[in-house]
């Protein structure tokens, strides 16, 4: 290799000049200001937070001051995420608009019993299906929590319950065989190599209801020993297969219990970590629905105190270092009698629920579901039937842009806020202090924030005001916003 040589070996000039050229090779220099184009991949997004599809090409604006430091972009946030059903390789799955949102995962039911309808071996399994998915999603930049579901008959009286027909060993052996194709190490993979690492064991698994479980609903309600019993077989063999592979305990209802005439069992989780599953688990899931917020006001607002309450429950059996997934949340934008609702309020709840995730530091969010589903009384999607996108969509691919590009910093108090009835959250963005704001309950409130000026935009990131320091008649760096139901994001200049 040649040596290079030193600044004393070269004189200033030279040296100089040489760096001025190297930075006109590289890039189209004008200063004081940088442009610079690059080519995406799918999937993935601009410095801005922005989806890119593939191949498109951003234009960055940079300030440059010499000695050229380079710093590090802001960091992209991956909580984004929706529920899909059916074959990801449709057109029906609407993968662009997805790309377009800047979703980052897809939560997707596996069957067991559609790959393995007989007992068998690997290699008689039928991985059509799942490949061609999965090779979808990959194409399109998407990560996949993939939900394990639809037991064979021959395994298991229900689709999504106990093994009692075949035990734990054959489900093992499955698995495994399922985290070697996806695992990407191109050894016995899927076709073009799809990775997916992270496995999440049945839906709603706390179900306790067999009527609802015929109807696929989850069934090991009443048997949390045995879940951990399964836990602890497939775990070894889903990190033999790949050391990669993430064990998630199937998303908890974990409300509504059947003490209040619901089908979940409250002791499921209880009974699960006391057989010793939380030392055969990488991730705990769970769901959350503003209809139950009650519940967990007393452990933090929304799907936040939701949270803080299960990592409590974790803490009692030292398992506090077990990360929390979220992958079911929503809301509805139809005029349901017990549940009314609108499509400019399931947008709302669209920022306020991955805004809550965002703070409860929660790595992914699932919102239930990416479309409308014809036999579902909830219009929780965010296209309707037609994949047309919705109100929530937009505010989904703002939050994804805005929030995506941010850190979390800090909760505001009630003494920050000026109001107990105000929730408000502080994120830093690479351009500065982005607050997020809405009043709980009716009418408005004023809130001060430190700041010079800032602009205020709604759910759809409309320009709704410019706000300055003296509007309020005094200049003492603070400005004044005013919140209400409606979340509304403030980016600041400091």
């Amino acid at each position: 290799m040649r040596r290079r040589k030193t600044r004393s070996e070269v004189p200033f000039r030279r040296l100089a000049a040489g760096l001025a050229v190297m930075l006109l090779l590289l890039v189209d220099f004008v200063h004081p200001t940088l442009y610079a184009s690059y080519a995406y991949a799918a999937g993935s997004s601009d410095i801005l937070g922005r989806s890119m599809r593939p191949g498109e090409a951003t234009t960055a604006t940079y300030t440059v001051y010499l000695p050229l430091v380079v710093r590090q972009p802001p960091q992209t946030s991956t909580v984004f995420g929706v529920q899909m059903y059916g074959e990801l390789n449709s057109p029906a799955a609407a993968l662009d608009l997805a790309q377009t949102a800047g979703v980052s995962w897809v939560r997707w039911p596996f069957y067991w019993g559609s790959i393995e309808p007989y007992d068998t071996t690997p290699e008689h399994y039928d991985w059509t299906a799942t490949d061609a998915s999965f090779a979808a999603a990959k194409a399109a930049g998407l990560n996949v929590i993939a939900t394990m579901t639809s037991n064979p008959s021959w395994a298991a009286t229900y689709t999504a319950g106990r093994l009692d027909r075949s035990g734990v060993g054959p489900f093992a052996e499955f698995i495994a065989a399922v985290v070697e194709r996806y695992d990407g190490d191109g050894q016995d993979d899927a076709p073009g190599s799809p990775v997916v690492n992270y496995w999440e064991f049945y839906n709603e698994p706390d179900g306790g209801d067999p009527l609802r479980a015929r109807y696929g609903g989850g069934y090991w309600g009443p048997y949390g020993a045995d879940y951990a019993q399964m836990l602890c077989a497939v775990y070894p063999a889903a990190k033999a297969a790949s050391p990669n592979a993430k064990i998630v305990l199937g998303g908890l209802a974990y409300d509504w219990f059947t003490e209040d005439s619901g089908p979940f069992v409250r002791a499921f989780l209880d009974d699960v970590l006391a057989a010793g599953g939380g030392h055969c688990l990488d991730a705990v899931a769970f769901h959350y629905y503003p209809p139950f917020e009650s519940v967990w006001a007393p452990f933090g607002p929304g799907l936040s105190g939701k949270a803080n309450y299960l990592r409590s429950k974790l803490n009692v059996y030292g398992l506090d270092n077990l990360p929390l997934l979220v992958t079911e949340a929503g809301y509805h934008s139809n005029a349901d009698p017990t549940w009314p609702s609108t499509p400019e309020i399931q947008a709302d709840y669209v920022v306020k629920l991955f805004t809550q995730t965002s703070a409860s530091r929660i790595p992914i969010m699932i919102w239930f579901s990416w479309t409308d589903l014809a036999d579902y009384w909830a219009a929780n999607g965010l296209l309707d039937l037609n994949l047309q996108p919705k109100l929530a969509y937009s505010a989904l691919t703002v939050a994804r842009r805005k929030l995506g590009a941010a850190s979390f910093q800090s909760r505001l108090s009630a003494s920050e806020t000026g109001s107990s009835d105000v929730e408000a959250y502080l994120f830093q963005s690479s351009f500065g202090p982005l607050y997020v704001i809405w009043v709980n309950g009716s009418g408005t409130r004023q809130v001060r924030l430190p700041g010079n000026s800032a602009r205020v935009s709604g759910v759809v990131d409309e320009t709704l005001l410019k706000v300055l320091d003296a509007d309020d008649g005094v200049a003492d760096d603070f400005i004044t916003v005013i919140a209400s139901l409606d979340p509304i994001y403030v980016d600041v200049t400091p």
